[in-house]
């Protein structure tokens, strides 16, 4: 287990778990954009990451949460192999956040939903 500070108004943190075989799953937690994000998540096979903001930030608070467009660029640079958008509220547009995301990542994207299951490997 590994974890690095995130950027968010209460103590927050980014993780990084892996087995015994380097099957690894980065959880980006709340927060705001940060190195540290593609710096934890390299080489991960799945990034489980927040796009509260949905499609992009503009207009968003800043040093908070981040947008598919972030989440996009983050994975990308990170070079995973899955991305799963999270922490996207009732009222957000999960389409547009996913839309974000796919102008800077060219891997496969999923939306997070309540009792899905992915495997690790």
């Amino acid at each position: 287990l590994y974890a690095a500070t995130a950027v968010h108004p209460t103590e927050a943190y980014l993780l990084r778990v892996e087995d015994n075989a380097g099957n690894s799953l980065v959880y980006s937690g709340d927060t705001a954009w940060t190195d540290n994000l593609a710096h934890i998540a390299a080489g991960a096979d799945v990034f489980l990451c927040e796009a509260t903001w949905g499609e992009n930030a503009e207009g968003q608070p800043s040093g908070m949460h981040i947008s598919g467009e972030d989440a996009g660029r983050a994975a990308q640079a990170a070079g995973v192999g899955k991305l799963v958008l999270t922490h996207i509220p009732p009222w957000g547009d999960a389409d547009a956040a996913v839309r974000g995301a796919a102008r800077h990542y060219d891997g496969e994207i999923l939306v997070a939903r309540p009792g899905m299951r992915i495997t690790v490997s």
